[in-house]
């Protein structure tokens, strides 16, 4: 990014609330592209290539992933 700007983590709308009130009900023991895929409705290669990023950044999934 121009200047040192840092950048801020963009997850839809839509898959940010879904899973929001998913872990309000219960948190599970770990996040990973196959339970984003199963709670979100869609493939495991696309929350691989849309999701874990983000949740990274935020700290929802811990780099070791």
């Amino acid at each position: 990014m121009a200047n040192n700007e840092k950048s801020f983590p963009k997850i839809g709308t839509s898959n940010w609330w879904k899973l929001r009130e998913l872990f309000k009900r219960k948190v599970p023991t770990s996040v990973t592209s196959k339970y984003l895929a199963s709670a979100l409705s869609m493939t495991e290669r696309s929350a691989k290539a849309n999701l874990i990023l983000p949740f990274k950044k935020i700290g929802i999934i811990d780099n070791d992933f």
